[in-house]
């Protein structure tokens, strides 16, 4: 394509043009093809998922403990909010912060009771108890704002 505008210009602007610009001309065809080339390769690769909500695998009551599966936002120290679907609306029941990362990709959030959530970590157990995990949410954070 570049070599066909090449053409085109030589056979319009004559000899004379091809002998003093076809420097620029190959430079600049040289451009149009790395930035055709860039957008081809953004646009081909999507970006991955990084935010997500992970799936509860499993409540350790003794320990306070949640076991969910892993995503790249879940490190080491990372504070969590738990929340429980009710209808169509989440409820905060407690926040979190991640303890482990295992080897089998699977992470622990162990449970701190939290002023805005329930107030104790029974009421935290009744709930969870009472709660299928597919109900329970996970996110990233613990923004407090100002009180």
């Amino acid at each position: 394509m570049v070599i066909a505008i090449i053409g085109f210009l030589v056979v319009l602007k004559g000899e004379d043009w091809r002998e003093q610009y076809i420097k620029i001309a190959l430079l600049n065809g040289v451009y149009c093809l790395v930035i055709f080339h860039l957008v081809w390769h953004i646009l081909g690769h999507k970006c991955p998922v990084f935010f997500g909500i992970p799936r509860v695998i499993e409540i350790l009551r003794d320990d306070s403990i949640l076991i969910v599966e892993k995503l790249p936002w879940l490190s080491i120290g990372v504070w969590t909010t738990i929340y429980v679907m009710e209808n169509d609306f989440e409820r905060l029941v407690c926040m979190g912060e991640v303890i482990n990362v295992q080897y089998n990709d699977l992470v622990q959030i162990k449970i701190q009771v939290d002023n805005d959530g329930y107030s104790s970590k029974d009421a935290i157990w009744k709930m969870f108890e009472r709660t299928e995990k597919k109900n329970l949410l996970v996110k990233p954070g613990a923004y407090r704002g100002s009180t």
